[in-house]
């Protein structure tokens, strides 16, 4: 599992919200096979859930493929949820 928290870069209309991942945690077993870090730069979904008066109860979630440095390819379900303050991303199996 990965857990990518975001933050706001740009324009504060959903529409128009630019994004970027703050940071990300992995499990030590989803960094040793993909990394630590997630580079998702799918503004779209993360700005769907970053809306005021949303909350965890309203995810939205999607798959997604996660690729390994040897160039393997592993679909994840990514789960986007908004907590009235940042925007997140779980990947999971």
């Amino acid at each position: 599992m990965l857990l990518a928290v975001y933050e706001q870069t740009g324009e504060s209309d959903a529409e128009m919200r630019s994004t970027s991942v703050r940071y990300s945690i992995a499990s030590p077993s989803f960094g040793q096979r993909y990394g630590g870090q997630l580079t998702d730069d799918d503004n779209a979904r993360v700005a769907a859930v970053w809306t005021t008066g949303r909350d965890i109860a309203d995810s939205i979630v999607d798959d997604t493929d996660v690729e390994t440095a040897d160039g393997e390819t592993t679909r994840f379900r990514a789960e986007y949820f908004f907590n009235g303050y940042n925007a997140f991303c779980l990947l999971s199996l």
